[in-house]
């Protein structure tokens, strides 16, 4: 395996340090975390995980040995990843052990609008939960896509081995872009 693939976060908090390494790695345009996948020992991965979570923990992440780019604008504009910080309210975390003391887990922000995946389907599956009450045909997904980047409601993570995103849009927003689509002739039915 080459060892581009793997990064490492030092997680300080709470008057502990934790050394974890990770495959995958996601934060916003201000440099919060929104996503890690990492290996570690189980003990290393429940201190993190309770550092991460503890809304009044001045906890400090430092990244090294990755460069954090935008996959979908080609990776034109690579952000320097240095120290992080973690978004209140905490992370989901789910868990997989791995059979020699060390766990596999997924780091996930609760923040609304995280989108772990940013491509077509993930997006056409968000729209299509109640969170959404637009009328939307599939086939409307890549101008749907291309106006949501326009109008910055859906902006790309920084990212290491992924491509998430934050989806800022709403149902009026939604509701906006098919109107003008359909007016303009761009969308048809």
């Amino acid at each position: 395996m080459s060892s581009d693939i793997f990064g490492t976060l030092k997680i300080s908090g709470a008057g502990q340090d934790w050394e974890i390494r990770f495959d995958r790695l996601a934060c916003d345009g201000t440099g919060r975390l929104l996503f890690a996948s990492v290996v570690a020992d189980a003990g290393h991965i429940k201190g993190v995980r309770a550092t991460l979570n503890d809304d009044s923990s001045k906890a400090t992440i430092a990244v090294s040995g990755a460069v954090l780019v935008q996959p979908r604008q080609g990776g034109r504009t690579p952000r320097d990843s240095g120290v992080i910080a973690r978004l209140p309210g905490g992370y989901l975390t789910d868990t997989h052990r791995l059979g020699d003391g060390r766990v596999h887990a997924f780091l996930m922000t609760k923040a609304d609008g995280f989108l772990p995946s940013v491509s077509e389907e993930a997006l056409w599956r968000k729209f299509k939960s109640p969170s959404f009450t637009t009328p939307l045909l599939r086939d409307w997904m890549p101008y749907a896509m291309g106006q949501l980047g326009r109008r910055k409601l859906l902006i790309d993570a920084y990212c290491h081995r992924c491509a998430a995103g934050v989806l800022t849009c709403t149902t009026a927003d939604l509701d906006s872009i098919v109107s003008e689509g359909l007016r303009a002739g761009l969308l048809t039915i």
